[in-house]
């Protein structure tokens, strides 16, 4: 069966006997050209209308899978009475599908006609204390966009960048969300409170389900905090590297800063998988790199059971919670303190 990416469908509707409300249904199709569509996940948009004085709000709603066929309804209320001449504007529109970030389009919706102009969105984002990338930039998922946005990244006052925050990246598959999400509650637990005793700066946690912004650039936010971060986690599985936003560009950039800049990586394997095989980056000096992303399992934290616990996958762990935590705890404490200090 055909998988194809989903992209969410909006509808505007009063709300009966509630004057000034009005119901925004986000719909995942069930087929796109006549082939499945997949489940769409951390959907941001932001509402405004179309002189952008009696509405403008954002919504985000992270933790919804919205799988094909399905909706969800959003009750707004703004200041005025129901008019069929009301016309509202969603944009910043941006979800995962399939472990890909998407950000297509902006949909202008009138609630007299239900009429739909869409168009392309203006990317208006930038990366805070750093010059925006060029027009010419490449996607991340476009062949050679890796060795240009690492180019970009360590050119210039840019390099400063570079491990500059206690911030740890948390980088998963959208089917792995659940393992990731519990691993940022230890990994929050573990930053609470510290601070780097160098800059003062606060040790937080970055990851698709609590990092992404409407209305900023998210290609520029993840090569962003790519550069910020002092560790990541990555969380191995067939997902993962079936994703082309994470094998082709993220994972490999994460690998470039761990082998470049010192970047504390560690991977977390879900269950069996292929070997992905080498990943060859650029070297501190220029020179490529081939690394075994299968050699790269975190096996150096010690929990309670000892080293055949942590030899065992996080699936083969679902009949044990305890444990779960146990390595959670363990890995998210290590990190806090290499970072930290």
């Amino acid at each position: 069966m055909t998988i194809v990416h989903s992209t969410p469908s909006f509808d505007l509707t009063p709300v009966a006997e509630k004057p000034g409300r009005f119901d925004l249904v986000v719909s995942n199709p069930a087929q796109q050209n006549g082939v499945n569509a997949g489940s769409i996940s951390n959907l941001c948009f932001r509402i405004s209308t179309r002189d952008e004085v009696l509405l403008k709000g954002r919504l985000v709603h992270r933790d919804i899978i919205l799988k094909c066929g399905e909706q969800i309804t959003f009750e707004i209320g703004y200041a005025g009475p129901w008019r069929d001449t009301l016309s509202i504007t969603i944009d910043d529109i941006m979800w995962l599908a399939q472990g890909e970030v998407n950000q297509l389009e902006s949909v202008f919706l009138t609630a007299a006609s239900k009429k739909r102009i869409v168009s392309p969105i203006q990317t208006t984002g930038s990366l805070e204390g750093a010059q925006r990338p060029p027009q010419s930039q490449l996607r991340p998922s476009e062949p050679g966009a890796l060795q240009q946005w690492i180019d970009w990244a360590n050119a210039g006052d840019r390099r400063n960048l570079l491990s500059s925050e206690p911030l740890v990246m948390v980088s998963f598959s959208n089917p792995d969300q659940r393992w990731a999400g519990r691993f940022e509650q230890h990994m929050q637990s573990a930053l609470r409170n510290r601070h780097d005793p160098n800059t003062g700066l606060a040790g937080r946690l970055w990851s698709y389900r609590n990092g992404l912004r409407p209305g900023e650039s998210i290609d520029t936010r993840i090569v962003d905090t790519m550069c910020r971060a002092r560790a990541a986690v990555v969380f191995l599985s067939p997902d993962y590297l079936t994703s082309n936003y994470c094998v082709d560009f993220e994972l490999p950039f994460l690998l470039w800063r761990s082998v470049a800049q010192g970047l504390e990586l560690r991977t977390v394997q879900v269950t069996h998988m292929t070997n992905p095989g080498h990943f060859v980056i650029p070297g501190p000096n220029g020179d490529p790199i081939s690394i075994d992303v299968s050699a790269l399992a975190d096996d150096r934290v010690a929990t309670p059971l000892g080293l055949p616990a942590r030899q065992l996958l996080l699936a083969e762990l679902a009949d044990n919670p305890a444990e779960v935590d146990r390595r959670f705890a363990a890995i998210a404490n290590d990190l806090a303190q290499s970072i930290l200090t």
